[in-house]
């Protein structure tokens, strides 16, 4: 059983490092059977280590697909991984998605502040 866990391990691992991201979203997309297939340190060693750096790509699809994969994956890997490691890089990704418009959302009600009135200027 081991060897075969290896043996699918690899080709795992250059499925979720592959340059496409269509390839990444197809493993995603059933990822449960393949987390209870691995078991719970390689569930956290194999895929969390390549999803996770999904968070920053471009592709919205793939962050998407990260989202609605993620439950699974952390219930395998457990709740010191969801506390420890998923939730607070999730949090940071979605802060950090939205920090440019929070950003002009703030200077926008600000302004009116500054000027006494809103559109005065």
């Amino acid at each position: 059983m081991q060897e075969l866990q290896s043996h699918i391990q690899e080709h795992l691992s250059a499925l979720l490092m592959d340059p496409s991201s269509i390839v990444k979203r197809a493993v995603l997309h059933d990822i449960s059977s393949l987390c209870i297939f691995l078991g719970r340190q390689k569930t956290n060693d194999v895929l969390l280590s390549h999803m996770i750096t999904y968070l920053n790509d471009r592709d919205w699809l793939l962050r998407y697909a990260f989202f609605e994969s993620i439950v699974d994956v952390a219930a395998c890997a457990g709740g010191r991984s969801l506390e420890e490691y998923i939730l607070p890089l999730m949090v940071q990704a979605l802060s950090g998605a939205f920090c440019p418009a929070l950003g002009l959302l703030k200077s926008l009600l600000i302004f009116p502040k500054r000027c006494g009135r809103v559109g005065c200027c």
